[in-house]
């Protein structure tokens, strides 16, 4: 009964706050923004001496992209050669490993040893209570 009676307290003071929250908001919203006592000009026709300035940037600006982009075309090519060639090395070294056989013979175990096996591995394998079981 204590936390009801706490929870509705809590929700009238949370009312009243918003009440005086959303008079603030509302007074805020209601103005319209103040016009600037101004009025556009229309806009300024370029002289000739700045369209020329212009022109020569833009010719110095792709003048140095062309140059940049060309020395960046230069050494991604060199890069390239030099990743062809590491790579050629490296299959070279991989080719010229033999692969040796393994001889390994089954038969030469016997019942025993595949026994001693089994018991060896539940000896030093985890212990069962840390093992999975599947319980159907």
């Amino acid at each position: 009964m204590e936390s009801l009676i706490f929870a509705i307290l809590i929700g009238l003071v949370g009312m009243i706050f918003n009440r005086f929250g959303n008079k603030q908001t509302k007074d805020t919203k209601g103005s319209t923004p103040k016009q600037i006592g101004y009025e556009l000009e229309q806009p300024m026709k370029p002289t000739p001496d700045q369209v020329e300035k212009v022109k020569e940037v833009i010719t110095e600006k792709t003048s140095t992209f062309i140059d940049r982009k060309k020395e960046a075309d230069k050494r991604f090519n060199e890069l390239e050669k030099q990743e062809t060639i590491t790579r050629n090395r490296t299959i070279n070294r991989t080719e010229k490993k033999e692969v040796k056989p393994v001889d390994v013979q089954l038969h030469s175990f016997t019942k025993d040893d595949f026994v001693k096996g089994i018991v060896l591995s539940e000896i030093l394998g985890p212990p069962r209570a840390k093992k999975r079981t599947h319980r159907g």
